[in-house]
């Protein structure tokens, strides 16, 4: 059962999806993508008051996930260039909770490995939501040699039309 933000259907036109006060824009402007990772941020900032301890424990893993600052450079990176997936960012809480692993691998990037300092990655999903906005959306868990993990990336993977 989620405890953080209910789920809410956004509402959308042809260039904005709008959420909860939220105004996401869809266009691909440089414009558009800085506003997306301002959004971002802007929901992040108001997650972290919600959840002081930046952590939400996840039913797969039966573990806490953490979302700390350094998680958000990736994060909005990819906020900013999809839509979605700064649509997805606010379902953080349901997200962290109710994601399933898929997959385990070794961390490649110089940002995951910083990251993870020795550990590994973990690929989850989640595909279960109550309206058919995304198809699914993939989270990107390190996993530090102490068993701490941290969000690396969320993605959303969109709905083929």
């Amino acid at each position: 059962m989620t405890t953080g933000r209910p789920i809410v259907e956004p509402l959308e036109d042809e260039n904005f999806v709008y959420i909860n006060g939220f105004v996401i824009p869809k266009g691909k402007t440089k414009e558009d993508i800085k506003a997306r990772e301002e959004v971002t941020k802007s929901m992040y900032a108001c997650w972290c008051a919600e959840n002081p301890s930046k952590k939400r424990r996840n039913t797969d893993l039966k573990s806490e996930i953490e979302v700390n600052t350094e998680s958000m450079g990736k994060i909005t990176s990819n906020a900013g260039s999809n839509y979605k997936s700064a649509l997805a960012f606010y379902y953080l809480d349901f997200i962290l909770e109710n994601a399933k692993k898929v997959k385990t691998s070794q961390a490649k990037s110089n940002r995951q490995k910083k990251l993870v300092k020795g550990g590994y990655m973990l690929e989850m999903k989640l595909d279960n939501f109550e309206f058919e906005f995304f198809k699914e959306i993939k989270l990107m868990v390190g996993v530090k040699r102490n068993k701490d993990k941290v969000v690396y990336s969320i993605t959303a993977v969109e709905v083929e039309k």
